[in-house]
């Protein structure tokens, strides 16, 4: 069994599909906000998470759709 919230997210990152981890990666953003704005710092750190989650999300659809255009040719 699984203790603490990072191996929780690490496996339910793993069996998301792509639609459900832009989701995870947009909750955990505004969440992060949410929290930093009512008074609790490490709120950012759940913030940075959330953008560095979409930021590689956003890195890995963009080399592959370059990828898949530039064989077609």
């Amino acid at each position: 069994m699984h203790f603490g919230s990072g191996q929780l997210i690490r496996q339910t990152l793993m069996h998301a599909k792509p639609w459900q981890r832009y989701l995870i990666g947009v909750v955990t953003l505004v969440g992060g906000v949410v929290l930093v704005l009512i008074g609790h710092i490490a709120g950012g750190l759940l913030a940075v998470a959330g953008l560095l989650l979409l930021w590689r999300m956003a890195r890995y659809r963009l080399r592959r759709s370059s990828s898949i255009s530039g064989t077609a040719d």
